[in-house]
């Protein structure tokens, strides 16, 4: 638990961005185009995290001597009565640093069908290296194929190796449709980066189908229709789970149920269009 409060001693993010690429013409109607991109943020704004104030203060490669005094130590609040933890007062700093890079590689192609046009872009994004720390008493760590920076407030979780996106999509006179699938690979949790100690299983891959229609009246009007996510889940993904002290049960969460005997643990495990 913790209470935030502001910073008045602030100062401006600075940034480095890096982007170059090319945009090739394969063929009438077809393109593809190659970007390499860098973004490194040396004094981003951010909240301080509360498990790396405790990380901080409590390991021997930053708080080598164990000093009570040192300046995450002096945060830990505990209730005077029952030494349990009390809520702590954390503030935005400066002190948050991140250096992501990587490649963009789309291909579109584009061809007359009937009245309309019907087109397909497919675009994958590699992930070179997703490096980040909450303070800069930290070393930077690599959460490529992880699901973190979950210490760096402001940073987008999950850093898949890659994503693919794939659009079909069809115009003719006012009306348009698409059918877009993204892909998402397996990840490992990020506490096996932090911990080589640390054995969590990681999560399968993911797919994910989503169609649109939109129709326009003028220029400044149209109307649009979706379905979000039309493969909502599949039991592979919990396959490893099979043959162990474990249980799945598929059922309307509407509804009461019933489970004879103890029961260790209830996951609810809805799609992301929930």
């Amino acid at each position: 638990i913790s209470n935030l409060n502001g910073n008045p001693n602030l100062t401006p993010e600075h940034a480095v961005t890096l982007t170059f690429g090319a945009v090739i013409d394969v063929a009438k109607q077809q393109s593809l185009t190659v970007d390499y991109w860098r973004i490194k943020v040396d004094d981003m704004i951010a909240p301080q995290d509360v498990d790396s104030i405790y990380a901080t203060c409590l390991s021997y490669i930053t708080n080598p001597t164990f000093d009570v005094n040192h300046p995450f130590c002096q945060q830990v609040r505990r209730d005077p009565t029952t030494g349990a933890h009390a809520t702590n007062p954390i503030t935005f700093t400066n002190q948050a640093q991140t250096d992501l890079a990587g490649v963009d590689v789309q291909y579109n192609w584009r061809h007359e069908v009937g009245k309309g046009s019907l087109s397909l872009t497919f675009l994958t994004s590699f992930l070179d290296q997703f490096k980040a720390r909450p303070n800069r008493d930290q070393a930077m760590v690599d959460y490529k194929g992880t699901s973190g920076p979950s210490a760096v407030s402001g940073v987008t979780r999950y850093a898949y190796d890659y994503k693919t996106f794939t659009t079909l999509g069809y115009n003719v006179g006012n009306w348009s449709a698409s059918l877009r699938h993204r892909y998402l690979p397996a990840l490992t949790h990020e506490a096996n980066v932090l911990n080589s100690q640390m054995l969590y299983e990681p999560t399968g891959s993911y797919k994910l189908f989503d169609a649109t229609m939109r129709y326009s009246f003028k220029k400044s009007m149209e109307v649009r229709f979706g379905i979000d996510n039309l493969l909502t889940g599949d039991l592979a993904n919990i396959a490893h789970l099979r043959d162990r002290d474990f249980q799945f049960i598929r059922h309307d969460v509407t509804n009461y149920i019933d489970v004879d005997g103890p029961v260790d643990y209830v996951l609810h495990w809805a799609s992301p269009a929930s």
